[in-house]
């Protein structure tokens, strides 16, 4: 994606910089796949970051960029637990079986702006789908109907005779 002209591009530099900072922390992780930065170009290349500590700084950050980091889990109690125990992130990803007691544990006991099921972006690409935080990840929506109403004032206005029935 490198040389794509489709393929976007961070803001700025400052923010590229910010991409490149969390790669280069001691996080602890291992990147599987991807981890180029060209700065001056604004390019984050796409990232996968296995288990980086808790304790680091991409993990404590909205990241907004194309840093994806991943966990494994072997007691998905302890998965809600976590999620439970934070603020609410802005969506949570889920890449399994719609049917799962995880998946449907995950709808049920969380909250969270958006829960996305085996995909990380159709819930912002999709104009027609409300996108937006909970608590700390966001007030208010924006894209489709919910967007607009969050957008705009919807001005009331009560109209009434001259007539006042009081006997004053």
């Amino acid at each position: 994606p490198a040389k794509s002209e489709d393929y976007g591009r961070m803001i700025n530099e400052f923010h590229a910089n910010r991409m490149k900072k969390y790669l280069e922390e001691n996080h602890g992780g291992k990147i599987v796949i991807g981890g180029e930065c060209k700065v001056s170009e604004r390019y984050i290349e796409p990232t996968i970051i296995d288990s980086p500590k808790m304790e680091s700084q991409m993990m404590n950050d909205e990241i907004f960029g194309p840093l994806f980091p991943i966990f494994g889990y072997t007691d998905f109690e302890k998965v809600v637990e976590y999620i439970n125990s934070k603020p609410k992130p802005l969506a949570l990803y889920y890449f399994g079986n719609k049917d799962s007691k995880e998946y449907q544990a995950l709808k049920t006991r969380t909250s969270s702006g958006a829960l996305l099921l085996n995909d990380a972006l159709l819930h912002f690409a999709n104009s027609n789908l409300s996108f937006g935080g909970v608590g700390y990840s966001g007030i208010g929506v924006v894209h489709g109907k919910d967007g607009f109403r969050e957008m705009v004032h919807m001005k009331p206005i009560t109209e009434r005779g001259t007539y006042n029935g009081f006997p004053f």
